[in-house]
Parts: structure tokens; sequence; C-alpha cells
């Protein structure tokens, strides 16, 4: 059960360290945001933290005083969460998170970027369903494998050689994320329940895996991800692999003829390979080459299901691709149906924002085989892109008129942002509608008319109006001079640091303002307490008529439009709706 009263005595306690503190204090700003949304004021007041993230990231003796009123309702709240992200971004790096025992009721925790090394505390927090973490300092990574309900974990792992003993003990675990030195986790026998791996070397990786023959057994995985490996030998100890992307100086691609069910494979490496064992694989759909070296991609002519490659990096083999794609099999295969659909009249509609149709793919009898296919739903979202991309850019015939995003499988959207794309809107809907009609599963496609002013945009340094070379020259600059910034104030920390070290040594009282970063030494003392600020009102986003914003979903039945919108949307379609705003 949470302890919020426990947490609330522990936290006013003087005798806290600093870091404990400030564990204390990150706590209490994420938990009062969480009040203030469930009081339904997040927009209508803030907290005002004690110091900005960067102040307190470059301050060794940062500590704030907490607002009793304020760690009171930030109790309140952090005992009712169950997802919890403490990520430290530019901010001060957690370097004790005890304080989390509070509230084992915590189901999703993200911890990254921070300098703790202990994680004990994870086995106060029994019901942990997802763990992400990364530490600069981390090394006993053995009190997550008591976390029994575990399903996913992400590891960023930052020193050489951590210990990983015991996490064979995951039983639930699916989803297993690790990032560092590979070589550990050949110490890890099994993860009986994995679906989804992705091992990358990362910055800690300095040697590769000599082969895959020493990983752990995955019976379950459909999806794999290795950076980092020698040679392929052991590849086929995961049978059931879907997708899989490996990145390494392998050379011999015949171990992955073996793997009889890959839909999408992604190869890396500054090197020349043979493709031809590929040609083998009966359910290969995409191949992706990283490489700034050519390949021959003529051996893939007769690779039965092939209907895609590209290669990133490389531009020697254009022509040869473009060869290829001619006589490869379309995408349409997939994903088009058989036979059109029939065309129903096109109703228009206006609804409240939650009464507009939902995702077309909820209910049972949508899912098709490659739905369980991580790579299938991406490329069926790319292909939906893709065709009305080219359907809208046949009708509108221009570059700038908006643009095209598939978010999900069965949802896409259309953003317009020109007056003459946006007074085209029932030609829209019916371009939309004649290819929604055309796919083996339903898709919606969500269409919003924004026309503010996009001129800034192409003005502003690094907008439309540089060109490449000049965007990437300005980049080298800024990047130089904020690693320059970066490092300076790196060495005034630790002169800081070191400081407080000293005259903590020898007794000394620390005040935390005397090792303020010096921009901010002229702050108010007063402003360590949290408070309570007020914030001007949200303003109010209802369009009024005559605006032309709008939103709306097309689907084969019709298109519906947002309430809020009702005047541009008749106004854009030339005709009133037939239901008024539910």
């Amino acid at each position: 059960m949470p302890k919020p009263n426990e947490f609330i005595a522990w936290a006013l306690r003087p005798e806290r360290t600093l870091e404990e503190a400030y564990c204390a204090e990150r706590l209490v700003e994420e938990g009062y945001l969480h009040w203030r949304r469930l009081n339904g004021d997040e927009f209508r007041s803030g907290i005002q933290p004690s110091a900005s993230a960067k102040q307190r990231r470059l301050n060794p003796a940062h500590r704030v005083k907490l607002n009793n009123t304020i760690l009171a309702r930030a109790a309140e709240a952090l005992a009712s969460m169950t997802c919890l992200s403490l990520d430290a971004h530019q901010d001060r790096p957690l370097r004790d998170i005890h304080a989390l025992r509070f509230f084992p009721q915590l189901k999703i925790l993200s911890l990254h970027g921070h300098e703790f090394r202990d994680i004990s505390v994870l086995r106060a927090l029994p019901a942990l369903e997802s763990v992400s973490m990364s530490s600069e300092e981390l090394e006993d990574f053995t009190p997550i494998s008591e976390l029994n309900l575990l399903k996913v974990l992400h590891l960023n792992v930052r020193q050489p050689w951590p210990n990983v003993a015991g996490l064979e003990a995951l039983a639930e675990l699916e989803v297993f994320h690790w990032t560092g030195n590979l070589l550990p986790l050949e110490e890890v026998s099994r993860f009986g329940k994995v679906r989804i791996a992705k091992l990358n070397s990362g910055d800690a990786g300095a040697a590769p895996l000599r082969d895959a023959t020493r990983l752990p057994e995955m019976p379950w995985l459909e999806e794999l991800e290795i950076e980092g490996v020698h040679r392929l030998d052991g590849i086929t100890r995961w049978p059931r692999l879907r997708n899989l992307t490996l990145g390494g100086n392998f050379k011999d691609l015949v171990p992955l003829t073996g793997l009889r069910g890959l839909t999408h494979l992604t190869l890396k490496g500054e090197l020349t390979r043979d493709l031809t064992p590929l040609a083998q694989l009966p359910e290969l759909r995409r191949l992706l080459i990283q490489s700034r070296f050519p390949q021959d991609y003529s051996v893939l002519a007769e690779t039965p299901r092939l209907h895609e490659v590209a290669a990133e990096g490389c531009k020697i083999n254009r022509m040869e691709l473009a060869t290829l794609h001619a006589v490869l099999a379309p995408w349409d295969e997939e994903f088009a149906a058989h036979e059109p659909r029939p065309c129903l009249p096109c109703r228009f509609l206006v609804r409240d924002p939650e009464g507009l149709p939902a995702g077309p793919r909820v209910g049972p009898g949508c899912r098709a085989r490659w739905q369980e296919d991580a790579g299938m739903r991406s490329s069926e979202l790319n292909w939906f892109k893709a065709c009305l991309g080219n359907e809208l850019g046949k009708l509108l015939e221009g570059a700038d008129w908006g643009r095209v995003r598939a978010v999900s499988n069965g949802m896409a959207c259309i953003t317009l942002h020109k007056v003459d794309a946006a007074e085209q809107l029932p030609a829209i809907v019916d371009c939309a509608r004649q290819l929604l009609r055309t796919t083996a599963l339903p898709w919606h496609v969500h269409v919003s008319v924004d026309l503010r002013d996009k001129t800034q945009e192409a003005s502003a340094p690094g907008g439309a109006g540089e060109d490449a070379e000049e965007q990437v020259v300005r980049g080298k600059i800024e990047d130089y001079r904020s690693h320059q910034h970066r490092r300076a104030e790196e060495e005034a920390y630790l002169e800081r640091e070191h400081r407080m070290r000293l005259l903590a040594q020898a007794g000394t009282t620390i005040h935390p303002e005397e090792f303020a970063a010096p921009e901010e030494s002229s702050l108010n003392a007063a402003a360590a307490d949290f408070e309570v600020a007020a914030v001007p009102a949200a303003v109010d986003e209802q369009p009024v008529e005559g605006t032309f914003w709008m939103q709306g979903v097309i689907s084969e039945e019709g298109f519906f439009a947002d309430a809020r919108g009702r005047a541009a949307a008749e106004h854009l379609m030339g005709r009133r709706a037939e239901d008024k705003a539910a």
C-alpha cells in the first residue's frame, strides 16, 4: 500500500542528505503536477520550482525548502499514480532513489540520465511491470531479478562489466532492450517469454560479440536487433524471428537462410556483402541496407515475396535499385483489396470531438496475420501514406499544400496549410474515400485545416530561406559553441563540488546559495520555496466563424466534422451538414 503520510514525514526531516532531499523535490514536482491534473486546474496555476533545471544541475549544494501544502497535495497524488517518469533530461541527476519505497503501487517507472549506484529500492516495488533506466554509476542490476511481474525492461548500461546475475528469473518479461557492453548478456541463460529484444553495444561496447551462440535462449523471440556482432553463427537459435536488424562487420549471410519466417531484414556495416543467400528467404518482404558501400542487388530479383529493397548511405546503386523494383511485386499484393468495395454516397455530418469516429481496427475481426508483425505494420503504414500522398499530389499540384502522416495502422492524417488546398476540401474528401475502399483492412483519414502564417518559419535562421550548405555550417558552429559552453560549465561545477567537499570534511555549514552557478547567484533567496503562481487562463481555442480552423475524419461512410469548426467545415464543403452537433 502507498505510504503518503510516511513520505511527508520523511521529506520534512532536516537530516535528509542533499541527494535524498533532491529526490523528494522531484517527486513533489511530479506529484503536484498530477494533483493539478486531477483537480482540473492544470492550465490555470503552475508550480514554480526552486530553480531552473540548469541552475540546480550546476549547484552541487542545491537544496530547497518544501511547501507543506504542496507537499501534502503531491503525496496524495503520488499515492494514486501507477506511472512515474523522473528522467533527468537537462536537469540535475538523481543519485539516491530510495524515496520510491513509499509508493509500492507503481507499475511503470522511467529513470534516465542519472547517477545512482543502488537500485535495491526496486525490491519494495513489487507491482512494477515496466522499468526503463540509465545511470552512469550503476553496476549491480541484480535487484531487477526479483520483479516477478516485469514485462518490459529497458536498460542503458554505462559501466563496462555490470552484474546481471539472475535476470533469467524474469518469467513474465516480453520486451528487453539493452544498450551497453553485450558480453555480460552471455551470462544470462534464458528469457522464457521475450518476444522483442534490442541489443545495442552503445558507447561501452568496444568489442563485438563473436557470434550469437552464447546469447540467451529466447524461444518466443519474433523481433531482434543486434548492434555489434562479428559472425552470424547461432542466429537460427531463434527460428520464430520475423523482423531482424543486424549491425557489425560480418560478411557471410548464409546463416540467415535458416530463418524461414523472416519478413523484414536490416543489415548495417561498412562493407560489401554477397546478398545471394537472401534470395532463399521465402517470406522476405523488405530489405534495408545501411552502408556507404555498393552492393549487387540483381541477385535478389527472384526472391519469392520481396517487394522493396532500400539502400541508405550509398547513392551508387540508384539505377540498379530502380531496375530491381520494376520486376518486384508491388506492396498492393499485401495491403490492397482484391476488388474495391462499392462507393457509398458521401455523408457530411457534425460531431462533438469525443463523437468523431475512432480508429477502425478496435474491434474483433479487424486483425490480419501481419498485425503481430511489427515490420509488416510499418510497411503498411508507409504504403498507405505513399498512396494517399501520391493521390493528393496529383489533385493539389503543389509542393507546399500541407503534409500526410500515417500515425497508426488504420489512421492517417492530412494537414492543410494553404487556402487553395483548403478550398478543395470536397475533392480531397472524395479522393481519400476512393482510396479507402481499395484497402484490404479499414482505414480512416483525419483531416485538419490550419491556415496560420508560415512565413516566419521560412525566414527564421536555419529555415527554408537558408540553403543546405549554410545550414550545415551554422549547425557546426552552434555545436562547437555549445560544446565549449558545456565544458566550461562542467569545469566550474567540479571546482564548486570540490570546494563544498572540503568544507564538509572540515565540519563547516554548507549554504547552497554559496555554490550556485554565476547566473543564478542573484536570485532572490525566497525562491527556495515552492509557490503556486497564477498563470493566465488558457486562451479559448474554440474557432470563431470565418477563421477556417477545422478538423474532421474521413471514412468510407463520409466526412465527420468537429463541431467546434462547423462554420468553417460547412463553408469549405459548400453545403450544410446533415446532423447537428451531438
